[in-house]
């Protein structure tokens, strides 16, 4: 005959099982969504660095075309500095001096 003790001892035995069992399970799913997550930090991260690069670039174009501006700019301030002579002509000069 078999006693209540082996039965509370084969339900517990039981209750164990699916728990393990369980827990695998969730442990299987958890290891695809983060495989997942990795992936696509993986995609992110390169984004990045690919977004990096493209600022760099328009830095380097920024930088580009401020060297110019600053060289247009000194060479409209050559070209502001004048003086009239008595007949109307312009006369272009290189020292810094007020205009007429």
């Amino acid at each position: 005959m078999i006693t209540a003790d082996l039965y509370i001892l084969y339900g517990f035995l039981g209750f164990i099982c699916l728990l393990q069992v369980a827990i695998v399970a969730i442990l299987v799913r958890q290891s695809f969504a983060i495989g997942n997550l990795s992936g696509q930090l993986n995609g992110l991260t390169q984004r990045v660095g690919n977004l990096e690069g493209k600022v760099e670039d328009i830095g380097k174009v920024l930088a580009e075309v401020k060297g110019m501006l600053l060289a247009l700019n000194d060479r409209v301030d050559l070209l502001m500095g004048h003086r009239h002579d008595g007949v109307g002509r312009v006369a272009i000069i290189t020292e810094e001096m007020a205009a007429n």
